[in-house]
């Protein structure tokens, strides 16, 4: 098992239900926090309690937290605003590479940005 699945069961295992619960909910919303290319392309970012975490198994409630405990490196590509709805919303696009290799280049709204950033 790879160290970003180990530390997704951790906080799977010790959040409980709860997280699974968290997790489910926030799936059934629409958002734009994603991940766009590369390892985990397509899988959402959601912000658990302060955490940004890419979720990888919304059925389990796997998820990898972004900060440093698996993020080696990462950097600012763009930022770019995106009509979601009737308003336009901001977005940060950055490339992050993982400490067990792989690497996404992800969109991540202003919140969830800060929240990544805040565990960085």
């Amino acid at each position: 098992m790879a160290v970003a699945e180990k530390i997704a069961m951790k906080i799977v295992v010790a959040l409980g239900p709860a997280a699974l619960k968290e997790v489910t909910h926030y799936l059934l919303g629409n958002h734009g926090s994603k991940v766009k290319m590369g390892d985990y392309a397509e899988c959402k970012i959601a912000r658990f309690d302060d955490t940004a975490c890419i979720v990888v198994d919304s059925e389990s409630g796997a998820v990898i937290p972004l900060g440093e405990d698996t993020v080696e490196s990462y950097d600012f590509v763009k930022e770019k605003k995106r009509m979601v709805g009737l308003k336009y919303k901001t977005y940060f696009y950055y490339n992050v590479r993982f400490k067990n290799g792989q690497e996404s280049y992800i969109r991540i709204s202003r919140k969830n940005m800060m929240a990544f950033l805040q565990h960085m």
